[in-house]
């Protein structure tokens, strides 16, 4: 998993010159008051350049991070905007609640 961020890391800093600015929603909400925190995430998103999708095996199985990308298209990011880099083949442990 750290391996693939940091080379998508020396790339970013290959192509622009600077190290990437990046917001992980894991560790900026909350996540023991997701709901609390909701309404917040199109600002987030609407900050966003670029989106990094860090995804395994149950990605696209949760709707959370489904959300998160279709709310990212709807405010006019495209495919092209959306990086999907996948960390690992094994099981992700489940949310912290």
């Amino acid at each position: 998993g750290g391996a693939a961020l940091q080379a998508w890391r020396a790339e970013f800093m290959a192509m622009h010159n600077r190290e990437p600015l990046v917001w992980f929603d894991r560790l900026c909400i909350d996540q023991r008051d997701i709901a609390g925190q909701l309404s917040s995430v199109p600002i987030f998103l609407a900050g966003c350049d670029t989106i990094l999708a860090l995804h395994g095996p149950t990605y696209f199985k949760r709707l959370w991070t489904v959300l998160e990308l279709h709310m990212f298209h709807q405010m006019g990011g495209s495919l092209a905007q959306i990086v999907f880099l996948r960390l690992s083949d094994k099981a992700a442990p489940p949310p912290a609640r």
